[in-house]
């Protein structure tokens, strides 16, 4: 798990445009905006994303990449895929920004954590696809047996 702290001073936001651009990030991204009171007490629970109880595997992949983004670089920033409309706004972003998905839920650590290992352990992974092909199987052949099943009651009536 890759944390960047993106501010006037650290001058790093060309490594989130990286990242963006990376189809294999999943970017977690929180932007807020100095002096605004919600953003002040959202941020430092983000902030603890950083030491909290993720799981071990989530925070050993580099592929997973949390940011905090102070507003006033927004423009800087090439590969955004979205503007926020209000401060703070937490999205999900992947698929090369092809992907950006709002966060609409709690802003305390709890919800931070549950959102991140909901993205992260989503289907589209090899094991996602083959579930998703024997579940059809298995949906396929519960239809014919159900098909069967009523063809002998039918059949038994007569």
């Amino acid at each position: 798990m890759v944390f960047l702290h993106i501010n006037k001073e650290s001058k790093n936001h060309k490594k989130l445009d990286e990242c963006i651009k990376d189809g294999n990030k999943k970017i977690f991204l929180l932007v807020f905006m100095i002096g605004c009171g919600p953003c002040e007490a959202t941020k430092p629970h983000w902030l603890n994303i950083e030491n909290s109880k993720l799981d071990d595997d989530l925070k050993k992949d580099e592929n997973i990449v949390i940011v905090d983004l102070e507003q006033s670089l927004l423009n800087s920033l090439e590969n955004l895929p979205k503007q926020p409309a209000g401060f703070p706004s937490m999205y999900y972003i992947t698929d090369g920004g092809k992907t950006c998905e709002d966060f609409d839920s709690g802003r305390d650590i709890d919800s931070f954590i549950k959102w991140i290992e909901s993205k992260v352990k989503q289907k589209g992974g090899k094991k996602g696809a083959r579930t998703m092909k024997k579940n059809k199987k298995y949906n396929k052949k519960s239809k014919k047996s159900k098909k069967s099943k009523r063809s002998k009651k039918r059949r038994n009536k007569k």
